[in-house]
């Protein structure tokens, strides 16, 4: 990548195929860097199975980076899922979760 990526959690790697948007300095008053692109998924919390949650039926890779806030409920937790969609194989990486009841 030719500029910094910003606004992805600290430690964040990118893979092949995952989308950012770049944005330039004089529109945003700080130095051209690339930006997520992020999709929302919103919905009933499925179990997790290792580095794999599933939100409102959707699977998503969950990594040691993405931010987790909230807490789960014991019966209907709730989340709202913030994803990278790669375009390489179409799988979507959880950048911040928000869990609520």
């Amino acid at each position: 990548m030719l500029v910094p990526p910003v606004g992805f959690p600290p430690g964040w790697q990118l893979r092949p195929g995952d989308p950012v948007m770049v944005m330039k300095a004089e529109f945003h008053g700080v130095p051209d860097h690339a930006a997520p692109v992020v999709v929302s998924v919103s919905g009933s919390l499925g179990t997790q199975r290792g580095r794999s949650v599933s939100v409102a039926g959707a699977s998503m890779n969950i990594t040691p980076q993405t931010i987790q806030m909230g807490e789960k409920s014991a019966d209907g937790s709730h989340a709202d899922a913030f994803c990278i969609r790669n375009r390489t194989d179409n799988s979507l990486t959880a950048v911040a979760l928000r869990f609520h009841g």
